[in-house]
């Protein structure tokens, strides 16, 4: 009798994901919990370099995924729900109590009986900074970098947090893409089709095109990790191309790291143009987001200025919680919350929303580019009121709403905003 092990693994993922975190109802797909241990999860059972567990996924398949998380970010949960479950995807609402107030998120993830392995994708609801996405493509080849992300994105209310659902080398095929590297080999060879920065005909793609097109205020950070040899130094910065962006958030989170940690050195791609190891040139999602014409083969000659690529030393900043907190310092410093919640007061949410009070009149007034979607939610995350406007103004009346604590939500073609709002 032959043993199945690839059946044997998924057995024992399921297994172990599900005695940790039991559906709160049957079939509800509604969590509560921690969502850093909830994804560390994930990434502890993943599967490794062998194994030829990634499928890539198809065209159509491609197309649900786009349709599904679009869906999504316009809060039409029931009929992404219904998208996510044909490719074998669920969309799990999690509430994360190990905070005060509590965190509410939906989780994009595999069902259990997991059949494809293209990643976890997070969406936090009211994120505190709206323009940051924390990218981890190599959670297990760059050691801890998953485990990095999900730290740094919780604890800074980032706006998104995607990871691989495999080792980079897990298949045994070969992208089409272009460039080389010797991390599944003894010489240099062919990106493989699970390694997600060097396949463009991926769900982690697909993820990121989505998210930069419909928020033109996202700046995406990947997080990678390299063997530090003799005369490099410890972390080597890149936007994917030789160009200045303006804004040029790269060189502020330098100063911010070395602020941190002044024992730290740095190399920037397009201010050390001599340095030239670890670039990130033929990174198909710095491509695309540098407006790249064929990602898939073409380096970006201009940069957006919205793509971070990190290749960071082991030891200072990726071996523990101590090299994390110092990201996350960084990160949080380089990029400011874009959510204020002065009651009564005008607040700017990104490049086009203000939302605003008028306690007197009883009113919530949103300013915004149209056409736009609001929405407002109680604080356990349910969506109490939904609308959309095709004008710049909207409000939204107070005097059906009990005393506590809200959440406004405004959505544009361009930004997200989130405001808390006090009915007294």
């Amino acid at each position: 009798m032959q043993i199945n092990f690839k059946m044997l693994k998924k057995i024992f993922i399921t297994f172990s994901v599900l005695t940790l975190f039991a559906l709160s109802e049957a079939d509800s797909q509604t969590y509560t919990g921690d969502i850093e241990v909830y994804i560390n999860t994930f990434i502890d059972n993943m599967p490794g370099r062998d194994g030829n567990d990634y499928t890539i996924p198809g065209e159509n398949e491609l197309t649900i995924w786009a349709d599904m998380l679009s869906d999504l970010l316009d809060d039409e949960l029931t009929n992404a729900r219904q998208k996510a479950s044909q490719i074998n995807y669920q969309i799990v609402e999690f509430a994360d109590n190990s905070v005060t107030p509590n965190a509410s998120y939906y989780v994009i993830e595999e069902k259990a009986d997991r059949q494809h392995y293209w990643g976890t994708y997070i969406i936090n609801r009211f994120p505190l900074r709206s323009q940051l996405v924390i990218q981890a493509p190599h959670p297990l080849y760059d050691f801890n970098t998953g485990k990095q992300g999900i730290f740094c994105f919780k604890r800074l209310g980032a706006q998104a947090f995607f990871i691989s659902g495999t080792h980079r080398c897990n298949s045994d095929n070969a992208s089409p893409c272009s460039g080389t590297t010797s991390a599944c080999s003894a010489s240099p060879a062919s990106y493989r089709l699970s390694d997600n920065p060097h396949n463009l005909q991926s769900v982690f793609q697909k993820t990121t095109e989505i998210i930069y097109d419909k928020m033109s205020n996202t700046y995406f950070v990947q997080l990678h990790g390299f063997a530090k040899g003799a005369g490099d130094p410890y972390l080597i910065m890149s936007n994917g191309t030789r160009d200045t962006p303006d804004p040029d958030y790269i060189p502020v989170l330098k100063n911010e790291l070395y602020r941190i940690d002044n024992t730290l050195t740095f190399k920037i791609a397009h201010i050390d143009i001599s340095w030239s190891r670890l670039l990130a040139f033929t990174n198909v999602q710095g491509r695309y987001i540098n407006n790249s014409i064929f990602p898939c083969s073409q380096n970006a000659t201009q940069s957006s200025g919205r793509f971070i690529h990190l290749e960071q030393e082991r030891e200072r900043l990726r071996a523990n919680i101590f090299g994390w907190l110092k990201m996350y310092e960084a990160l949080g410093n380089t990029f400011p919350e874009s959510s204020s919640y002065s009651e009564g007061l005008s607040v700017n949410q990104g490049d086009d929303i203000i939302i605003y009070t008028r306690p007197s009149l009883g009113l919530i007034n949103i300013k915004a580019s149209a056409p736009f979607t609001y929405s407002v939610y109680n604080l356990s995350g349910k969506c109490i009121y939904h609308a959309s406007s095709t004008e710049e103004l909207a409000s939204i009346g107070t005097e059906s709403l009990i005393p506590g604590l809200y959440l406004v939500k405004v959505r544009t073609n361009k930004s997200v905003g989130t405001q808390k709002v006090i009915i007294e």
